[in-house]
């Protein structure tokens, strides 16, 4: 990455600001990852000028600029093949984690989380109110539309019973997921020492990270022919242009076709 811890703030100009942008830009940055980066340059310079160490903020009107199509990241997830040879590797204990997840589309964060207090076992939802850093910190999730609530099927309700019945942590507050000691897991110790090794006994498998376990479940709920508004509450997406700019070519096409020919009928 491009420093500019070196630069004072009174000496920061639109030009300077420009100069960074372009750097990081050529670096490799993508354009939605340099614009919150400019925004978060821009929040910072805003903060001193109200402590009066800056007259104005060089930051503002400086643009992002690039190739519309570079913003849309389409995923494509692990297959139904992949996922199932994954998950019968595993160790029972780390078996049903991955299977939570490609369950239930949680973000890692969202799924140390979670609480026995969130599950509602009588309708069978799973409540998504928080999630933790890396630093053992909790809090909202990523926006406002992250807390969710997610259905879960019989088989997962099973399965969080037998869990719960095995867990020494099994109060309302207790963490689903917790260490030892009862509090987070640590996510990087658990992908290095878990997660990462099962690709290594499976070498016909096409590796992907935890997050592609979130990318699976939203692809079942596709393929299961839920509506793209649906798959967006599920998923916690801030706007529906997220989940179609990322998970838009998954939806059938023959729905698409059966669309147009709708449209075709009303003008021809």
């Amino acid at each position: 990455m491009v420093p500019i811890r070196s630069s004072k703030l009174s000496q920061f100009t639109a030009r300077s600001v420009g100069d960074f942008r372009d750097r990081i830009r050529t670096a490799g940055v993508t354009v939605p990852t340099a614009r919150k980066i400019l925004a978060t340059l821009h929040s910072v310079l805003e903060q001193a000028i109200s402590e009066d160490w800056v007259a104005t903020n060089a930051a503002r009107g400086v643009k992002v600029i690039g190739p519309r199509s570079e913003g849309s990241k389409r995923i494509v997830p692990p297959s139904k093949d992949d996922m199932r040879a994954l998950i019968d590797a595993a160790g029972e204990e780390f078996r049903f984690m991955l299977l939570f997840a490609a369950s239930t589309g949680a973000r890692a964060g969202e799924q140390w989380a979670t609480r026995w207090c969130d599950v509602n076992f009588e309708k069978g939802e799973l409540h998504i109110s928080r999630r933790v850093d890396v630093y053992g910190d909790e809090g909202a999730p990523k926006s406002t539309a992250g807390a969710r609530t997610v259905p879960l099927s019989g088989q997962l309700i099973a399965m969080l019973k037998a869990w719960k019945l095995r867990s020494q942590f099994s109060k309302s507050d207790d963490l689903i997921f917790p260490n030892r000691e009862g509090r987070h897991l640590g996510h990087d110790n658990l992908v290095k020492r878990q997660f990462l090794p099962l690709f290594d006994l499976l070498p016909t498998v096409r590796r992907f990270n935890w997050h592609g376990l979130r990318h699976f479940a939203v692809s079942c709920w596709i393929d299961a022919g839920l509506a793209p508004k649906t798959v967006k509450t599920f998923a916690g997406h801030a706007s529906l242009q997220v989940t179609m700019d990322r998970y838009g070519h998954l939806f059938p096409s023959d729905d698409h076709r059966k669309a147009m020919d709708q449209i075709a009928k009303g003008l021809f």
